[in-house]
């Protein structure tokens, strides 16, 4: 029961934290046209211009969903009938990824669909892979059995996941070593894998039916 009772209060956590997110991911996926149009005209200082401005919006959005979500926690888990332990419990970790998501999350996201849209798809792609098994789980596996870490552990993870490819991928955008792969952005090759990553996120995949091609949720 008690295990059951956890992953209830991760599944609510990671529901809501999706919510506070949408918008900001939306930016992203609207910053790869705007940066691939730039550096298809041949204007890479446009496309950093566009990096850095719709970054500090996605921060914006993120600061004030993070709020509104924290500020609705109380209620939606009154009517959701959780018990006190429970509910508390999601309320302290929507406490905590309302305190790091404005820190690390857009300098961790946004900067590489940029970069994407440039070409530079495996560095973000074996960065991504490598930070998320390295912190969200090899670390939440970590504190959970050694340290005996609840439900936070999986926040925990997740934040430093978020911490770290903001690092890495701010280090990368100041470098400009991803502007030289900006004629890949008009290349067929790239234009599928953007395709087919926005689907990824879009939670659709590709249905090839005799004579047609059609998307399928």
């Amino acid at each position: 029961f008690k295990f059951h009772a956890v992953i209830g209060v991760a599944r609510r956590g990671v529901k809501l934290y999706i919510d506070n997110g949408i918008a900001a991911i939306g930016i992203g996926i609207g910053l790869m046209t705007v940066v691939g149009q730039c550096l298809g005209a041949g204007r890479k200082d446009e496309a950093i211009y566009y990096i850095k401005k719709l970054s500090w919006l996605s921060e914006i959005v993120i600061i004030a969903s993070c709020l509104l979500v924290f500020v609705l926690t109380r209620p939606i888990t009154m009517l959701g009938g959780m018990e006190k332990a429970s509910a508390d419990l999601c309320f302290r970790m929507i406490v905590f990824i309302t305190i790091t998501k404005p820190i690390s999350w857009v300098l961790s996201f946004i900067p590489a669909y940029g970069m994407r849209a440039a070409g530079d798809v495996r560095f973000s792609m074996i960065t991504s892979c490598c930070t998320m098994w390295l912190c969200r789980v090899s670390l939440c596996i970590y504190l959970c059995r050694v340290w005996g870490f609840g439900p936070i552990a999986v926040w925990i993870g997740m934040a430093c996941d978020w911490m770290l490819r903001s690092i890495i991928f701010t280090a990368r955008f100041h470098s400009r070593k991803w502007l030289p792969l900006a004629p890949l952005a008009e290349s067929p090759r790239h234009r599928l894998v953007v395709a087919l990553e926005m689907l990824v996120i879009l939670g659709m995949r590709p249905v090839t039916t005799p004579g047609k091609s059609m998307l399928r949720k």
